[in-house]
Parts: C-alpha cells; structure tokens; sequence
C-alpha cells in the first residue's frame, strides 16, 4: 500500500516558482562566473604585458649590473698593483736612504769639523790682500 502523493494546482504553482527562483539563482551565477572568468583574463594579460615590460628592462639591469661588477674587478686588481707597487718603491726608498745615510753622516761630520773662525780669518787675509790689487788695476782700466 503505497501512498500516492496527489498533486494539486497550488503544488505545481509552488513547484514552477521554484524552477523560476532556480533558474534566476543560475543566471546569477553565470553572470558572477562570467565576471569572475573575464577579471581573471585580464588579469592574466595584466601580468603578460608587465612581464613583456619588465623581463627586458631587468636583463638589461643585470647586463650592466655585470658591466659594472667587471669594472670594479678590474679596478680591485689595479689598486693590489698599486699598492704593491708602492709597497716596493716604498722598500727601495728605504734602501737608498740606508745606503746613503753613512755618506750623509760622513760629509755632515766632516763639515763641522771645518774651523769656521780660521776659514772667516783666511777669508778676511784674502780681501785685505786683493782689495790694493783691484783698486791698482781699476786705475788703469778709465
């Protein structure tokens, strides 16, 4: 004994506003899914375009990014060379000046062991005997 279920007018009106309510909720939902697919597209061509503009910009910077690493290389390597160089020349500086530091030691002794009150008293004798000289021989010279 099954129970029939008997369907009556104000069933099939309640089951029609139900199939119209279903429906309109599916074509909101489209319509969202729809938004939501093309938001999602241009969003897409949003990243394309920026990575189009982006990628060659950023290979350009580490180009030069590189460019400039080499150069600071290069000038690395020539400040060790400087510095070496100087390191040396500083090295033969010392050197010369060690090897002549006896002979500037010598001559400075040698200088002040000059009588320096005999050399103004030679020097003195010389001009007392040249002054006649000079003055005779200027008599001749009108």
């Amino acid at each position: 004994m099954s129970e029939e279920k008997v369907i009556t007018v104000d069933d099939v009106m309640t089951e029609q506003e139900s199939l119209k309510r279903l429906l309109e909720s599916n074509n909101k939902r489209t319509f969202y899914a729809r938004i939501t697919g093309i938001a999602a597209v241009i969003i897409c061509a949003v990243f394309v375009v920026a990575g189009c503009i982006l990628i060659p910009k950023a290979a350009s910077v580490l180009t030069e990014a590189e460019t400039t690493i080499v150069k600071a290389e290069e000038s690395l390597g020539n400040i060790d060379k400087l510095s070496t160089e100087l390191i040396n020349t500083s090295a033969n500086m010392n050197k010369v000046l060690e090897d002549n530091a006896q002979g500037l030691s010598d001559a400075l002794t040698e200088i002040n062991k000059i009588d320096i009150e005999t050399l103004n008293k030679a020097i003195s004798d010389l001009h007392d005997t040249v002054e006649p000289m000079a003055k005779f021989f200027n008599a001749f010279k009108r």
